[in-house]
C-alpha cells in the first residue's frame, strides 16, 4: 500500500458521526473517488462543511472514506470530527502537514 495522490477529486457528503464517511453526489467538473482507482492505496483528504473540516490519510473501499489518520481538524485535536451531519465536500488534499518545502536563499 502506498500514500498517493490524485488531482481534482472531490464528492459531496452529508458526513455524520466519527465513523466512516459515506460518498455521495460527484461534484461537476471533479472525478469521483471511483474514477480515481485508489485500489487499496492511502491517500491525504479532507472533509470540509459550513462550520467543521477535518484533514487527514484515508482509504477508500468503493462506497466509503476510512478515516484512518487525523492530521488536524475544527477541534484543534487529533481525534475524529464527530460530523453534524451537514452537507459538505470530500476532496483529495495536499496536506501540509505532509509538505516539505525547501529553500536555497
Amino acid at each position: 500500500m502506498a500514500l498517493i495522490y490524485k488531482d481534482r477529486v472531490r464528492q459531496k457528503a452529508n458526513a455524520s458521526g466519527t465513523g466512516n464517511i459515506s460518498l455521495g453526489n460527484p461534484v461537476p467538473s471533479y472525478i469521483t473517488f471511483s474514477q480515481a482507482a485508489l485500489s487499496t492505496n492511502s491517500f491525504p483528504y479532507a472533509i470540509i462543511n459550513s462550520s467543521q473540516f477535518e484533514v487527514g490519510i484515508g482509504t477508500f473501499d468503493g462506497a466509503n472514506l476510512h478515516r484512518n489518520l487525523i492530521l488536524s481538524n475544527s477541534n484543534l485535536d487529533t481525534n475524529p470530527v464527530n460530523f453534524d451531519g451537514t452537507m459538505g465536500d470530500v476532496i483529495i488534499t495536499n496536506s501540509a502537514e505532509l509538505s516539505v518545502l525547501t529553500s536555497t536563499q
